[in-house]
Formats: structure tokens, C-alpha cells, sequence
């Protein structure tokens, strides 16, 4: 058995158009699958314990590896997906990037596999030392994106959607400017965030809402935000940029909502270089 250690990959990667996680009414074990089960993914001790995931029939690999990682499985089985070395890393940062609410697994992880086969087993890295601290945590992002919803409510449009999601999360997020606070549970739950944050709070809410996403990146603007697919086309939506700083209550700009590539890259405060 040979274990191949992928280096901690950043944001930097490209993550691509997001795929919908339904989060459950009624609590954190349901959605974590405990609810009929007492096995636990850590020990006593609070260690991971050697638990291994195994697929379901016909479950797509990615939706498998969120089930898994949301249960803090300390390994996931993937040998039945037939998955190659070369695969596997932009398989898993690419779950990580669709799915923001894995805010607590860190960019690093480990993978086994048997020469001249497929990857076994994948180990991934979690960011919290205490499981219950972690299902805490998770169990609070996933009840505010439901209150979030909750006080957002439906639209007819995609568009409308887009929109009321936007104001929603300037009039109730503030621009951290310590720079402290990158994940959707920092802006969800602790009410302020980076431009990591309010990327990735809207892109969990468009997955709450069924509207596809993808993150947006520039290096050189040392800045990130969104795109939506919207009207057959992806339009640009940058929630920090039209969250005012210093706060200011009551008040959602829509400057930066639904711009087409033209759009964006031109006015008062163009956005440049960017890779989607």
C-alpha cells in the first residue's frame, strides 16, 4: 500500500459550477446520518476512530464524499468509484469548493492506494480537535442558512432570488477588517467575513436555492466574489462590494449584481484578472 500526501492546496484552485446539498429541517443527525446509528467517527478520547465509509449503490462519488465529510469520517472508501491518483485531488478541493458548508476540512489531505490500481481509501484533515465543537459548529451554519431562507423567502425568478439574497446578506453581514473570518459559518453565524466569506455564504445559499455557481478569483485585486447562471449566461455578483464599509444599517447597494463580463470589468471600480 502506498499513500500519496497532496500539499495544502488554497482558494487558488479553480472551482467550477456548484452542485445542490439539501440541508435537513430537523436537525444535525438526520442530515449526518446518526439518527439510526450510534457509530461515531471519533473515539472517547476525541481521536478519529478507523471508520471507513463505504458508497452506496449508484450514489454520485461527489454527493458520497459531502455525506462523508460532513459525518467526520476520518476515512472515505472511494474504491468502488475506480478513482486514479491523477483524479483524485481535483475531485476532492472540487467538493470542497462546491460546497461551502465544509468549511471545517482543511486543503490538506491523504489518499492510499495499491500500485497500479485506484485510490482506496481518502483521509481527510479536519480543522477542529474536539468532533463535538465541529458538529456544534455545522449544525449552527445549517440552521442560519434555514433562517436566512426563512426571512429571504421565494421568488418566481432566479433572478428575483439572486437579488433578495444579495441584500440580505449586506443588510445583515459586516466587512471584517481584520481579515479573520474567510468561511460562510464566520458571516452566517458570526454575522462578518472576509470576501472569502461572503463568497462563500452566497454560493451556499444559491445551493440552498437551487441556483448554480461558481467562485471567482483575481490574484492581482487580491479579491474574490461570485458568478450565477442566470438567463442561460453566468453574470458576476460581488456581495462585499456592494456591502458598504463602514457598515451601514439598512442599506444593500446593487452595483455589483448580475454584470455581465463587459460590465464589470468597466465604471468607477472595474474588477480585472480574474479566473472563474
Amino acid at each position: 500500500m502506498k499513500k500519496l500526501i497532496a500539499a495544502a492546496l488554497a482558494a487558488c484552485l479553480l472551482l467550477s459550477g456548484c452542485g445542490v446539498i439539501g440541508f435537513a429541517e430537523d436537525g444535525l443527525n438526520r442530515l449526518l446520518g446518526y439518527e439510526d446509528d450510534d457509530t461515531d467517527a471519533f473515539a472517547p478520547d476525541g481521536e478519529p476512530a478507523q471508520r471507513t465509509s463505504a458508497p452506496m449503490p449508484d450514489e454520485p462519488i461527489e454527493d458520497f464524499i459531502t455525506a462523508s465529510l460532513l459525518r467526520l469520517d476520518a476515512e472515505i472508501s472511494v474504491f468502488a468509484y475506480r478513482i486514479s491518483t491523477d483524479e483524485v485531488g481535483d475531485l476532492f478541493f472540487g467538493v470542497l469548493g462546491e460546497h461551502p458548508e465544509l468549511f471545517f476540512v482543511l486543503p490538506d489531505v491523504n489518499w492510499s492506494y495499491f500500485e497500479g490500481s485506484y485510490v482506496t481509501t481518502i483521509e481527510p484533515t479536519y480543522s477542529y480537535g474536539d468532533p463535538d465543537d465541529a458538529r456544534r459548529d455545522i449544525e449552527a451554519l445549517m440552521l442560519a442558512v434555514e433562517r436566512a431562507a426563512g426571512e429571504i423567502g421565494e421568488y418566481d425568478t432566479d433572478a428575483e432570488t439572486v437579488a433578495a439574497v444579495n441584500d440580505w446578506l449586506c443588510l445583515n453581514a459586516e466587512y471584517d477588517r481584520t481579515l479573520s473570518h474567510p468561511t460562510a459559518f464566520d458571516l452566517l453565524v458570526l454575522g462578518t467575513g472576509t470576501c472569502e466569506a461572503y463568497t462563500a455564504a452566497f454560493g451556499l445559499l444559491m445551493n440552498r436555492y437551487g441556483i448554480r455557481w461558481r467562485r471567482v478569483e483575481s490574484t492581482a485585486m487580491n479579491h474574490a466574489w461570485n458568478q450565477v447562471r442566470v438567463g442561460g449566461e453566468w453574470l458576476h455578483v460581488d456581495v462585499t462590494w456592494n456591502d458598504p464599509v463602514p457598515d451601514r444599517e439598512g442599506r444593500a447597494l446593487q452595483t455589483f449584481l448580475m454584470l455581465d463580463d463587459d460590465e464589470i470589468a468597466s465604471g468607477d471600480n472595474p474588477h480585472y484578472d480574474w479566473t472563474a
